[in-house]
């Protein structure tokens, strides 16, 4: 089933405003990333729940049971966010570039299990995080990568960060083939 550009703006405009509306007090409160991304997971899959799944920090992939996603992070990007990576990786090349190989946990998916159908891949931030975006930036690029470097093959990646001193409406940056773009 194809899923229109329009219809996951709109799921994800509707999934937000419905979080808040009933629960800005985690953000008045600054709650954890996690408690935000549980709600507003809550409010995307009434939105996608006919067709596909969502989850929160869903780490299998469906190509080898049992064993977490990676991405592949060029090195020279790689030395960018290297503090930010918990656990250090053998460095490796593939097709003439040195890479690096990270376990990933994306904060929300929209997929469907077992299937390989990867529609969207959610990162959330708050604006006063102490983790610059940078990461989750790199990270929903190569979610959305479709060479042979990254399998993960989502859609489309979606960057969302909530404003806690204002609460204002959250801002949205979209990832699609790989690269940040102004809109899907």
């Amino acid at each position: 089933m194809a899923v229109y550009k329009s219809f996951i703006k709109r799921a994800l405009s509707t999934a937000l405003k419905e979080f808040m509306e009933k629960d800005i007090y985690l953000l008045h409160e600054n709650l954890n990333e996690r408690s935000i991304t549980h709600k507003v997971a809550e409010y995307l899959q009434r939105e996608f729940g006919a067709f596909y799944n969502v989850d929160c920090e869903y780490n299998r992939n469906f190509l080898t049971p049992g064993v977490s996603k990676k991405i592949n992070v060029v090195q020279d990007l790689y030395k960018e966010i290297e503090d930010l990576v918990e656990t250090k990786t053998k460095l490796e090349i593939l097709t003439n570039y040195e890479y690096r190989e990270l376990t990933v946990y994306p904060d929300i998916i929209v997929h469907k299990r077992g299937k390989g159908k990867n529609l969207l891949a959610v990162e959330v931030k708050k604006s006063n995080s102490r983790i610059h975006h940078n990461f989750d930036f790199r990270k929903l690029s190569a979610y959305t990568d479709h060479s042979e470097m990254n399998y993960l093959h989502y859609e489309y990646g979606v960057f969302i960060c909530f404003d806690v001193d204002n609460y204002s409406f959250p801002s949205i940056t979209w990832f699609k083939d790989g690269h940040r773009v102004n809109d899907i």
